[in-house]
Order: C-alpha cells, then structure tokens, then sequence
C-alpha cells in the first residue's frame, strides 16, 4: 500500500471510485418489523463508518484501534474494497460494522 502524505491525500481520494456491488442496494425488512437498507458504501459514509468502527475498537468489541488510526488511512485501506452498509430505513442509523469484502484480481 502507497502511503500518501495528509496535504496531497483529499486530492488523491477525489479520483477513486469506491467499488459497488452490483445486486445492492436492497430493502429488507427484519424479523420484529425494522425495516432496513444495504446498500454500498459512498465517499460520505466514510467519516461515519471510521467513527462507528473507532468506537467498537477503543472499546475493546472489535478491529484494533492501530488498524485505522486515521480517517485517511482508513479511506485509503478501504478504497479498493467493496463496503456494504446496512442503515435504519426511518433513521439511517447504522446497523452493522462496515462489511468490507475484497474486490478480486482485476
């Protein structure tokens, strides 16, 4: 992985596009009623999703805090791979951890 300096990362990041899975998004309803949307993931989840996991790591109920120490390196680490969010349908309150899954061999 390419480490690429904060001051020339915003204009690096502007040219990726992030992968999208081609069967999302879907509407699914949960058992109990909630209704729900997985969709992939968009450039402006990113800063709520490296919350929602910084969170879950500092504490201690899941990924290590050093394996996204920054929201650019948790854009830059996650760039190339495809991010399902599942997300309240009435609130579009986060669900789940980000699923990130890799995208293959081009």
């Amino acid at each position: 992985m390419k480490v690429i300096p904060n001051d020339e990362f915003d204009a690096f990041y502007n040219d990726v596009e992030l992968p999208t899975v081609k069967f999302l998004p879907r509407r699914y309803v949960l058992e109990g009623g909630l209704a729900v949307d997985m969709r992939s993931a968009i450039k402006d989840d990113m800063r709520r999703l490296y919350e929602l996991m910084k969170s879950v790591a500092d504490a201690g109920q899941g990924y290590g805090v050093d394996e996204f120490p920054t929201l650019n390196a948790f854009r830059s680490m996650t760039s190339d791979v495809y991010i399902i969010v599942v997300e309240e349908e009435s609130s579009r309150k986060v669900r789940n951890l980000p699923t990130l899954t890799e995208t293959g061999p081009a």
